[in-house]
């Protein structure tokens, strides 16, 4: 054997590439090998689309929630404004809000929510209900928090006390949604 090897032409780079070549069109020639390649490129073409559109969604996911946490980050004002808000239930039940007991409503920013909405359904199913159950609550507010700072006068009676009652739960609901989206989590997705 290591005779026949030593009787072998030296083979250049050139050589090899086209000996490469003349080997794979014999062996294609065979429509049966020329099928199995064909079946095996198919099905590689198959797993590695499908990682690639797994891997989209699942780094489209880490940056909603990236984004989420940060405008959730941003809203700094709702603990103020809860703490406000206790402070006047102490006051007698008639009393109105005015426009010095809450900020102005951009305060809260809903922006990354909103442009994203489409989106949000790539979170999992308990971090999805709990974002929308905060926002849904937090536009609610935003709209009280506008009347209120436009004509205290003009928002009902019942919408007073349904945000000096209900706005300071927005503070742990904050602050578990900031966790639950993995914020300061390297990965970002749990």
């Amino acid at each position: 054997m290591r005779e026949s090897l030593l009787r072998l032409p030296l083979q250049t780079p050139e050589n090899v590439v086209q000996v490469s070549i003349d080997l794979l069109v014999e062996v294609l020639k065979n429509p049966a090998t020329g099928n199995a390649f064909l079946l095996i490129a198919s099905v590689i073409g198959v797993f590695g689309s499908y990682s690639l559109y797994k891997k989209r969604r699942r780094d489209s996911r880490v940056k909603l929630k990236r984004a989420l946490a940060t405008e959730l980050e941003q809203m700094d004002q709702i603990p103020v404004t809860a703490d406000n808000l206790q402070n006047l239930s102490n006051e007698p039940p008639e009393s109105r809000l005015t426009s010095s007991s809450v900020p102005p409503a951009e305060t809260f920013p809903t922006t990354i929510y909103e442009e994203n909405a489409k989106e949000l359904g790539s979170l999992e199913e308990d971090t999805l209900d709990e974002v929308v159950n905060f926002y849904t609550k937090l536009i609610q507010y935003k709209g009280i928090i506008q009347g209120v700072r436009r004509d205290h006068e003009d928002v009902p009676m019942p919408d007073h006390e349904k945000i000096a009652d209900e706005f300071p739960e927005l503070v742990d609901r904050r602050e578990s949604l900031i966790s639950q989206l993995g914020f300061g989590n390297a990965e970002g997705d749990s």
